[in-house]
């Protein structure tokens, strides 16, 4: 669908958990795996910044890894404390040579 969805891992009521976070133009949205409800549009998902029991502390894609290196949690998933710090390359795009 062209956005920039990347898994976060971290807290949610102080126990370990994943969650999807989707970057779209204006906002960010939290994608909750375990939820079974469908929803119809972008506006029915959680804005990231009001639901205040995620904590992320690593967020990935497929291309890169992101570490929280703030000293205090942040629902803010655009915030610099979110460091970027690994690239990901696929087998496939790496080219052998002998």
């Amino acid at each position: 669908m062209g956005y920039d969805a990347r898994v976060a891992v971290g807290q949610q009521r102080n126990q370990g958990h994943a969650w999807v976070v989707v970057f779209g133009k204006s906002e960010v949205y939290l994608l909750e795996a375990t939820s079974k409800r469908k929803l119809k549009s972008w506006k029915h998902y959680p804005l990231a910044r009001v639901v205040t029991d995620y904590y992320g502390e690593v967020m990935f894609n497929r291309e890169h890894l992101w570490v929280h290196a703030g000293r205090q949690p942040t629902l803010d998933y655009r915030s610099p404390v979110w460091v970027r710090t690994s690239q990901f390359f696929s087998v496939r795009n790496l080219e052998v040579h002998q």
